[in-house]
């Protein structure tokens, strides 16, 4: 016997009972146990379609229940970047009274990982943010979109003049990488500040009181993250796990965050989520660090950042001269490095 009556069905529904079942419509969910496996019911508190599946990996086994509404479960793709060496903290310098890119990077990912579900239908609240349902904008409220035009993970110079609402600016640290600047009272004069350009929240303006909201805008869930303290690192661990839980319905065995672990132990369960729903997100990082530390040999190097040059040319490495040219080796051109005596 089927477990779902096919609504879009034109049979009589006293016929249909013969090949199908029943689901059961109840206000609210109850605990998800073994007793309820396999059952499926419809919530008429959200008008979601639940079944009550059995989530088994190396370390837990538990009961949960999980949206079904549209249709059989399927492998998700959320092109979420992951954290970059400049993000991961040292795991021997922390300071939780600190807000710093680290922090910021992991909330960054979670919530886009909270949005490409969207797609796959589920609805997830990002940390700080949830759907604004107001058909028309308000008076006295702010309102956010996501902006994620963005070409990788990184921290650049800002070019804004003076702070813009709402925009997080950071400051180079020898130890936390970037830590979050306060901009109160405007941009120091002298001072280099730093944008973050992965994907996030900003403030949208482009409305007049009144207006008809014809796009996806959030606001304010009143949770906000000024430090990196043990509540709010708390707060990061149940929503990732929450993300672990629904990935987890597609076959995967990833273990659960745990919620009395560091930032650096945040840091490794977010990646290897990031590596499950994103299998090109490590390599591209890892083609990216060697990009970088090529720039960075080529920009100490005594011939410049050249991009052509004429041969010969002399080079020096560790305090001594080598003259680079092209010869004929028994008929072919090769390029050869000579030191200079």
């Amino acid at each position: 016997m089927n477990l779902i009556f096919p609504l879009h069905s034109d049979s009589k529904l006293p016929e249909a009972r013969k090949h199908y079942g029943y689901i059961s419509s109840i206000d609210e969910l109850p605990v998800a146990c073994a007793r309820l496996e396999g059952a499926v019911v419809f919530c008429s508190n959200d008008k979601y379609i639940y079944e009550c599946q059995h989530i088994v990996t190396v370390d837990e086994d538990y009961y949960t229940w999980i949206k079904v509404t549209t249709g059989g479960h399927r492998v998700m793709f959320i092109p979420v970047e992951a954290l970059t060496q400049s993000e991961q903290p040292n795991e021997a310098i922390m300071a939780s009274t600190v807000r710093t890119s680290c922090f910021d990077a992991i909330a960054s990912a979670i919530d886009e990982i909270c949005l490409g579900l969207y797609r796959y239908g589920y609805t997830v609240e990002p940390l700080c943010f949830r759907i604004s349902h107001d058909t028309h904008f308000q008076d006295g409220r702010k309102y956010f979109t996501y902006n994620n035009k963005y070409d990788r993970a990184d921290y650049v110079p800002t070019d804004d003049v003076t702070p813009v609402e709402d925009k997080t600016y950071y400051l180079p640290d020898v130890n936390l990488h970037y830590v979050v600047a306060d901009v109160t009272g405007g941009f120091t004069p002298g001072t280099v500040y730093y944008e973050s350009k992965r994907p996030q929240f900003v403030r949208y303006t482009g409305y007049n009181v009144g207006d008809p909201i014809d796009l996806r805008v959030f606001v304010s869930n009143d949770i906000v993250f000024n430090e990196a303290t043990k509540r709010n690192l708390v707060i990061m661990v149940n929503k990732l796990n929450e993300l672990i839980e629904i990935i987890n319905t597609t076959g995967c065995k990833l273990k659960k965050a745990e919620d009395d672990g560091t930032l650096f132990d945040l840091c490794k369960s977010l990646n290897i989520v990031i590596d499950e729903i994103n299998p090109f997100a490590h390599p591209w990082n890892n083609l990216l660090n060697r990009v970088n530390e090529l720039e960075r040999q080529l920009a100490e190097a005594d011939v410049g950042r050249a991009s052509t040059f004429d041969l010969p040319i002399t080079v020096t490495r560790n305090g001594e001269q080598y003259v680079i040219d092209i010869r004929d080796v028994n008929g072919t051109n090769m390029v050869v490095c000579d030191k200079v005596v």
